[in-house]
């Protein structure tokens, strides 16, 4: 388990969940899929010790990526700026009932991106917040924030040493996975986005992805490798029957012999067939 997941599972327990998280780091797909598993804790109806539990409305709607209680921002245009119109919507947005009678989160990517008048706006929200509505704020450079928008943060660094680093990387890459997995995304897709993943360390990944799916077929309330993505796994095996699953795991197994072709030449089809091992 990850130092920041531990740390906010502490808060939530402890009822000290602070309104505004400000979560920093180098690695802006990383800052994205930590706040989308907060997020996700924070809207689900019936959430575990570690983990939401993936089959309430709540999570339906947010795995569909149509929950109404969620509002994220993101920068436009070739600048990258996060103009001030985008951020009023948001307010709007904040003074407004929940749908579902839970959490209300605002996610701002690339809060460092935000123009003078953008972060204005934003300020007021954090200074006086409607109760049972979280900001999370997303920066690599927390020295472009208003020092008044940090302060009334809690700030929570996703890189506190080089190796804590490499563990948060892998965990979230890891939780990024088993997420779109379970959305269905097309393998094309899968291969495109991690990529970047080493394609043994990948292979490991889904391998042990498939054992918990074997796992949950056989009705166990415990899997080996990824119990914080329990709910996810769950929706993954869901997918396919077990013979399905044992079949998938036989292909993973031939990849190996992959592992001596020249990847950077055939990073495209090698990283496709990989997924397609696991979908069909």
């Amino acid at each position: 388990m990850s130092v920041i997941w531990s740390r906010f599972l502490s808060c939530m327990e402890q009822g000290r969940l602070p309104h505004a998280m400000l979560l920093v780091g180098s690695n802006v797909a990383i800052l994205r899929t930590m706040s989308q598993k907060i997020a996700a804790y924070l809207l689900c109806q019936n959430k575990g010790e570690s983990a939401p539990c993936g089959h309430c409305r709540a999570c339906e709607l947010f795995i569909a990526q149509t929950h109404p209680d969620i509002k994220i921002i993101v920068p436009e245009g070739k600048l990258e700026v996060i103009k001030v119109d985008e951020v009023r919507a948001c307010i709007e947005f904040v003074g407004m009932h929940a749908n579902q009678s839970g959490a209300k989160l605002v996610c701002i990517e690339r809060a460092d991106r935000m123009n003078i008048a953008a972060a204005n706006a934003v300020l007021k929200s954090l200074e006086e917040p409607p109760l049972n509505t979280y900001f999370i704020l997303m920066a690599q450079n927390t020295a472009q924030l208003m020092p008044t928008i940090r302060s009334r943060c809690q700030v929570w660094h996703l890189e506190e040493s080089a190796h804590e680093a490499l563990n948060e990387e892998t965990q979230l890459m890891q939780s990024q996975l088993i997420t779109a997995m379970a959305r269905q995304q097309p393998p094309v897709t899968l291969a495109q986005t991690f990529q970047e993943v080493p394609y043994l360390e990948l292979l490991g990944w889904l391998q042990r992805l498939i054992e918990d799916c074997i796992k949950c077929h056989n009705q166990l309330h415990h899997v080996c490798y990824f119990q914080s993505e329990l709910a996810n796994i769950k929706r993954i095996a869901e997918q396919a029957s077990l013979e399905d699953w044992y079949a998938r795991w036989d292909k993973l197994v031939l990849r190996y012999q992959d592992a001596n072709l020249p990847v950077q030449l055939n990073a495209k089809s090698l990283y496709n067939a990989l997924f397609i091992a696991c979908a069909h």
